[in-house]
């Protein structure tokens, strides 16, 4: 409800104008929102706002994009200020509604601050079986799970906000509203609960579903083993990374993102663990060595990794983290942003054009020669 709020007001907000003496800074906050830079979009409507404190547009749109930034009180003070400047104009029924929005965040915020012990029991809910489900928030999250499951998940509840930290700097941006892990032992996986039910089998330990959703089977319900508690925040994070890029609502002129999500993904996802266990460019050098490409580009390279058929006789773990650390060793440790917010209007692969004067087949044939791939 919170994103669709937020996502009717884009829809209206875009299409209002800025007022004369402070077009200049509006125009270049805009500019900045829609690339996902909300930074820098709330340091040129604080401009805006400044020259025209009286104007509620401007901190109508400053507001969104402290919100977006995580300011979520500034955020309040600002669409607060619109509500009260705009009358009763569009602009200020605009501002109620987003006021609204962030009023619905509230819960989350306050039952994090409760501690790291505050589990709160629900029972039963819907769509979920069981009637012994409890949920835990922190700042960014909340955490579903089952009475006897919660001390199996604690060391992953308590790096979550880390997880998403670390997505953060690595994306650029954020997810614009809490985000729901729904926890699932092995005689109760994902798959098997009705609310969850069309989405088919769930082979993966975790699964991003939504902007706002994420699946977390304990264990490999396939091969009855357990992951190690450690393991989850792993498997969160390379989740998390998945929700934020959904959040940016990415299209492929090949019709064909899955590489690139996995590819950050896969490249993010250990760097919750100790900097002695994270992948480098060394050890991924040493993991390709001798390693024949048979994809045209790395558009093709995971085609056959989801079909059970096909014999898994590559890692893709570490072939598609590379496709990340050659970008950055290349390009920048900033590749990554930038590449996103050149893209966030546009196609992925006019990003890649945009951002790093690149297409997909040129940056792959680049790929090989920086690892030796033949």
């Amino acid at each position: 409800m919170v994103r669709r709020t937020f996502l009717l007001l884009m829809f209206f907000w875009l299409a209002l104008p800025a007022t004369a003496g402070n077009e200049a800074s509006f125009q270049a906050g805009t500019r900045a929102f829609e690339q996902g830079d909300y930074q820098a979009a709330t340091r040129h409507f604080q401009r805006a706002v400044q020259q025209e404190p009286g104007d509620a547009l401007s901190h109508l749109w400053l507001g969104m994009a402290l919100q977006r930034s995580g300011q979520l009180d500034h955020a309040r003070a600002s669409l607060s200020k619109a509500l009260r400047l705009g009358g009763d104009s569009q602009v200020a029924e605009h501002a109620r509604a987003a006021l609204q929005a962030l009023d619905r965040l509230r819960p989350v915020r306050q039952e994090a601050a409760l501690g790291p012990s505050s589990w709160r029991r629900v029972g039963a809910v819907q769509g979920l079986l069981g009637e012994d489900w409890y949920v835990r928030s922190t700042r960014y999250s909340r955490v579903w799970a089952r009475h006897a499951d919660r001390e199996y998940v604690k060391e992953f509840v308590d790096n979550l906000d880390r997880a998403y930290e670390i997505n953060v700097d690595f994306m650029g941006t954020r997810a614009g509203t809490p985000i729901n892990f729904y926890c699932f032992s092995m005689d109760s996986p994902a798959h098997r609960q009705p609310r969850f039910a069309g989405l088919g089998v769930t082979r993966y330990l975790g699964m991003a579903v939504d902007r706002d959703t994420c699946l977390m089977n304990l264990s490999n319900w396939r091969t009855s083993q357990h992951i190690e508690p450690w393991e989850l925040t792993r498997v969160a994070c390379h989740e998390l990374n998945h929700i934020f890029l959904h959040n940016l609502n990415l299209r492929s002129t090949f019709d064909n993102l899955t590489w690139f999500a996995e590819a950050l993904a896969y490249s993010i996802e250990d760097r919750v663990l100790p900097v002695s266990q994270q992948r480098s460019l060394e050890t991924m050098r040493l993991a390709l060595r001798g390693y024949t490409s048979v994809d045209e580009d790395w558009r093709a390279l995971v085609a056959e990794r989801d079909t059970d058929e096909y014999e898994q006789y590559r890692t893709y773990d570490v072939l598609l983290a590379s496709i990340i650390s050659f970008l950055q060793a290349s390009y920048g440790p900033d590749a990554v942003p930038r590449i996103l917010r050149a893209a966030r209007n546009s196609t992925l692969e006019e990003g890649f054009q945009a951002a790093l004067g690149r297409d997909v087949p040129t940056l792959h044939r680049e790929w090989k020669t920086f690892y030796r791939i033949r």
